[in-house]
Parts: C-alpha cells; sequence; structure tokens
C-alpha cells in the first residue's frame, strides 16, 4: 500500500511539474503575442496617418493643376481649365517620322 501511495505521489508531482511547465510556456507565448500585436497596431496607426497625408496631398496638387483663374475656356461645347490649354486654345501634336 505504501509503494502505491509513493507511485501516486511521483506521478502527481510530475502532474503538477508538467502544469507548472505548460504554465510558464503559455505566458511566454502570450506575452509575446501581445508584444507583436501592439507592434502591429503602431504599424497600422502609422500607414493610416501615411495614407491620409498623401490623399491630402494629391487632392491639394490635382486642385492646384486645375485651378482656374477666371471663367472656364470654353472650346466646341467642352469647358477646359485655362490653365491645361496653351495659349491657342488647342494643343497640337507633331508626329514625326518617315512619310508614308
Amino acid at each position: 500500500m505504501a509503494g502505491q501511495l509513493k507511485s501516486i505521489q511521483k506521478q502527481l508531482n510530475a502532474t503538477v511539474d508538467k502544469q507548472k511547465y505548460h504554465r510558464r510556456r503559455e505566458a511566454r507565448g502570450r506575452s509575446s503575442a501581445e508584444s507583436v500585436n501592439e507592434r502591429v497596431q503602431y504599424w497600422s496607426a502609422g500607414q493610416t496617418v501615411v495614407v491620409m497625408v498623401v490623399a491630402v496631398a494629391e487632392v491639394a496638387m490635382l486642385r492646384r493643376l486645375f485651378k482656374t483663374d477666371g471663367a472656364p475656356l470654353r472650346q466646341g461645347g467642352r469647358v477646359f481649365p485655362r490653365n491645361i490649354l496653351p495659349a491657342g486654345g488647342y494643343a497640337h501634336i507633331e508626329i514625326s517620322g518617315p512619310s508614308i
């Protein structure tokens, strides 16, 4: 009977040791996961800020590109901002190359 009690005691101690080991391992893993999650959140917040800044810059650049100094210029029923077309009103395209 005493031998069986010692055997059970050894098995209980081994089980307790394994549980402690797995609890420490779980705590270490949780700590690592929380650290990674925190870094991912900071990275995502930084990317969000960058995307917003780029969007605002693009809108500002497009507004400046299409900014008119007065009434829009009308050519052939279409309305063009004044700063897009050259002084003559139409863009002239020259094609160079061998004649056919």
